[in-house]
């Protein structure tokens, strides 16, 4: 070893003694592109690897293909259909109930307790499925909602055939479980227009906002005329036997 030569010298310098170690571990294979930049890029050079990336992921969150105007007009009429259902339950109660809950026993105060579950169980659970609404599919979630509604509103019907003690806690308990069921179906059926839809997003808003209004003004018409119509048939029966 020559005294002029440093000892740290060959580990600051590579293979080549012109090249410094440093700047060799800087480039990849090509002395003319930079380790980090080559790093950054993905298999095409002039591709970025993070803008790829990005691509990719925002590319599986459209839809694979669209709907046909058919088709979306015929999705749109089942989705709003059943939410005018769905909130329809909530006010078809009002011509009636009161009348028929004083002959079970149940004062005012109770009779207005059991009105006002339906959209207490309605405000908690819609915060519910909006952040557990990613978890199945929207369909699922439409159908449980519609299947959970249903048979919410037929046993709620039979509930006056029950002993007269039960009836406000069943009466409190199945409308609890039809405002659950009414908000899995609105807010996974307003996701679904949202999603798949080629409209603009305050056009399905305003639609949906609008079925539900119309389903608060027709539903103690609706409410009233079933009941009318019941007792009608109850007379009928009464006279004939």
């Amino acid at each position: 070893m020559e005294s002029n030569t440093p000892l740290l010298q060959p580990q600051e310098y590579g293979t080549d003694s012109n090249t410094p170690l440093l700047q060799s571990q800087e480039y990849g294979t090509d002395s003319n592109t930079p380790l980090l930049q080559s790093q950054e890029y993905g298999t095409d050079s002039n591709t970025p690897l993070l803008q790829s990336q990005e691509v990719v992921e925002g590319q599986s969150d459209e839809p694979t293909e669209s709907l046909s105007k058919r088709k979306e007009v015929f999705l749109f009429t089942v989705i709003l259909g059943s939410q005018f259902v769905s909130s329809t339950i909530d006010t078809f109660l009002f011509p009636f109930f009161s009348k028929e809950a004083t002959r079970k026993g149940l004062n005012q105060s109770e009779v207005g307790l059991v009105f006002s579950s339906f959209e207490v169980s309605r405000f908690l659970c819609s915060l519910l499925v909006g952040k557990l609404i990613s978890r199945l599919a929207l369909r699922n979630w439409c159908l449980a909602g519609s299947a959970v509604t249903t048979l919410s509103c037929i046993s709620f019907g039979l509930a006056s055939y029950g002993p007269s003690a039960m009836f406000l806690p069943m009466c409190m308990t199945l409308r609890m479980t039809a405002g659950a069921g009414s908000s899995a179906l609105t807010v996974a059926g307003t996701t679904m227009l949202l999603k798949v839809s080629s409209f603009k997003v305050g056009t399905v808003t305003g639609l949906a906002e609008m079925i539900i209004g119309a389903s608060y003004a027709s539903g103690p018409m609706i409410g009233s005329a079933i009941y009318m119509f019941q007792k009608k048939s109850q007379r009928r029966i009464s006279f004939n036997s």
